[in-house]
């Protein structure tokens, strides 16, 4: 098997395409800022990372380290638990995370999971296995192949000017089930790994506005959006945790 424990988007899109070819499962673990997941890629039935994740980000919208940083003990914890998906799996003990992304945030201190299923027609892991994906993934993730589209931004002012205007965008929250609970601004909900099955659910002419905590997973949701065929993608910029500060201080901690 093998363990994902790098920190760059050509990188896992690589080791994921050639770890199916050679019928490998894959730990994978990310970590960004104060919020970590970890999930098994490629085994048996389940996804792998393109059926979740199935365009790379443009190379000038991932942040560094200077810009995003993540909190210094979060990558011992998400490392901790991939290795013991690796030592369940190599000795057949209890269930792997196969079909299961476990979110982590230490901020809330909080675990919870979400279902992820295989994505029909995913160039890695459906009907052509590989064929739709470049040769080189690595060069294509680095550029020189065609980017993902940039996602639009909208600040929480303007969306407040809207909704007192009386103007309803679709507002598609992707955060997890336990932070939507928590606080939300209404709309549909919809976690970031279920969005791929899911969005057939949202109307395709519709004006979205994709929320998060601070948006980084709605980048990620709109870039898929986009690349599948939604004309009018937004996200709140700073998340909720702008809308909190700059325009209802009385809105949940999150």
């Amino acid at each position: 098997l093998v363990v994902d424990a790098t920190d760059n988007f050509p990188a896992r899109y690589l080791l994921n395409d050639t770890a199916l070819r050679l019928g490998k499962p894959v730990v994978h673990g990310s970590v960004f800022r104060y919020e970590g997941q970890v999930t098994v890629f490629g085994l048996g039935d389940g996804p792998c990372y393109r059926c979740l994740f199935p365009v790379p980000p443009p190379a000038d919208l991932v942040p560094d380290c200077g810009a995003g940083g993540v909190l210094g003990s979060l990558p011992g914890l998400i490392g901790t638990i991939q290795a013991t998906e690796v030592v369940k799996m190599i000795t057949g003990a209890g269930i792997p995370l196969s079909g299961r992304v476990l979110f982590v945030d230490v901020l809330r201190m909080s675990f919870s999971e979400i279902a992820a299923s295989r994505r029909p027609g995913c160039p890695a892991c459906g009907p052509g296995k590989g064929a739709g994906i470049p040769h080189d993934e690595a060069a294509a993730c680095a550029g020189r192949a065609p980017a993902a589209a940039a996602v639009p931004g909208l600040t929480v002012s303007t969306l407040r000017r809207m909704l007192d205007r009386g103007e309803r965008p679709l507002l598609l929250d992707v955060r997890q089930p336990g932070e939507y609970i928590a606080g939300n601004l209404g709309g549909v909900h919809i976690p970031l790994p279920a969005l791929p099955e899911r969005s057939d659910e949202l109307d395709r002419d519709s004006d979205v506005v994709i929320i998060c905590r601070t948006g980084s997973r709605s980048m990620e949701a709109g870039r898929f959006l986009i690349a599948t065929g939604f004309p009018n993608v937004r996200v709140l910029e700073g998340g909720l945790v702008a809308w909190r500060r700059e325009i209802d201080p009385s809105f949940p901690a999150l």
